[in-house]
């Protein structure tokens, strides 16, 4: 009896042993548009700033805008995994208040993944075959205009409104064409009024030049799907209606092979990255394409983006334009100029504790440091709420000055 009873307290005090040295490791999911501001609080988090780090899915060679990141290192002196996978924040919030609503699957953290930046996506023995409940939210808007609103989400830190870490901008952009027409050329603003319409279905160029000349050539939207942020936000902002069914279209595919210029209809469906829409966008010539569906000659895209995915198209041929006669700036947004912004929230699932909670507030109180707004005249991916002269009553709320 005393040997067994000697074994047992061994095997229980391995156990201990164990399960102390084992890693932390913290699951965040989310917001794309964000992803980028992400991806510098989280390595500040880790000791010396410095950790390794997976990417895939993302252009950058930095892996800021990979749709899986990996991060590994000390936090605090104790080994820890920091593992995302952005699905968008309406999808974020669905993963984390509602487990196995949105299966999440995540890189593996057992040392199989390379710590290597590629912008190919992960294959399938880099991957948990097990769904993981996310820890951690990143959205673009609240949860309370989500199509999950409960169970109620925990708010992370101490920002106003309530886990709030800071503000996420956006812009409405136009496909590149090297060799473009009047119409696509004289497209260079729309208004909310516009774009409830424009959100519909194929409408002529005309409506948003203003030119009677422009009726040959039809303007189609391409956007997000609706586990998308950034698709809240454009619908919320211009009155549409955030649940209310669009007409949107896909360019090259879904996801988007970046090289064929073929219109296809995704009615009420989109992309599930602002990083597609671009890729999307990116693709030359429709000015000189017949257009599928009305035989003239000519057609035109839009989209709404994210600013990292619209420097992206930017880069590559797309042209930005303005919103109700105002360009997406950091001073147009911190004046109350701008209307297309939201606050970006992070929360935490119902019952976060132990080191998923520290991590949600270290991580919350990391985030502001890494965003812009100081410059007026830049477009910066974030902007700190320390710059803001302007305040929204609501998620579909007008801006106000403070």
């Amino acid at each position: 009896m005393k040997t067994k009873v000697v074994l047992t307290s061994t095997i229980v005090a391995l156990g201990i042993v164990c399960q102390a040295s084992a890693a932390n490791v913290v699951y965040i999911t989310g917001s794309t548009a964000f992803r980028s501001q992400a991806f510098l609080a989280i390595k500040v988090t880790f000791d010396g700033g410095s950790p390794q780090i997976a990417a895939r899915g993302g252009s950058d060679p930095s892996g800021n805008n990979g749709t899986f990141m990996l991060f590994h290192g000390n936090i605090g002196g104790a080994e820890t995994y920091i593992d995302c996978f952005w699905s968008g924040s309406e999808a974020g919030i669905a993963a984390v208040a509602q487990p196995g609503s949105h299966p999440t699957f995540f890189l593996k953290t057992d040392g199989s993944v390379a710590f290597t930046i590629t912008s190919a996506g992960p294959v399938t023995s880099e991957t948990n075959a097990v769904a993981s409940t996310p820890d951690l939210a990143l959205s673009d808007s609240s949860q309370s205009v989500s199509l999950t609103p409960s169970p109620a989400l925990v708010p992370q830190g101490a920002g106003s409104p309530a886990g709030s870490v800071g503000i996420v901008p956006f812009t409405w952009v136009k496909n590149k064409n090297t060799t473009p027409s009047a119409a696509w050329s004289r497209l260079t603003n729309i208004s909310d009024g516009q774009a409830r319409v424009a959100l519909t279905g194929p409408n002529v160029a005309a409506l948003f030049t203003g030119n009677p000349a422009d009726t040959n050539e039809y303007v189609y939207v391409v956007g997000r799907d609706n586990g998308s942020g950034t698709r809240v936000n454009c619908l919320g902002s211009c009155r549409y209606g955030i649940t209310k069914a669009v007409d949107q279209w896909f360019i090259g595919g879904n996801p988007s092979d970046g090289t064929t210029l073929a219109l296809t209809e995704a009615q009420n469906n989109g992309y599930s990255s602002g990083g597609t829409v671009a890729k999307s966008l990116s693709i030359d010539g429709s000015c000189q394409q017949t257009d599928p569906n009305f035989g003239t000659t000519g057609w035109i895209a839009i989209g709404y983006l994210g600013i990292g995915d619209a420097k992206t198209l930017l880069n590559n041929g797309g042209v930005w334009i303005t919103l109700n006669g105002v360009p997406s700036t950091n001073g147009t947004i911190e004046e109350g100029q701008f209307n297309y912004w939201n606050y970006e929230r992070l929360y935490g699932r119902v019952g976060i504790s132990g080191f998923a909670a520290t991590y949600g507030t270290q991580l919350a109180g990391a985030i502001p440091g890494q965003l812009g707004g100081s410059n007026p005249a830049n477009s910066d991916t974030g902007i700190n709420p320390t710059f803001m002269h302007a305040a929204k009553p609501s998620d579909i709320g007008d801006p106000f000055h403070l």
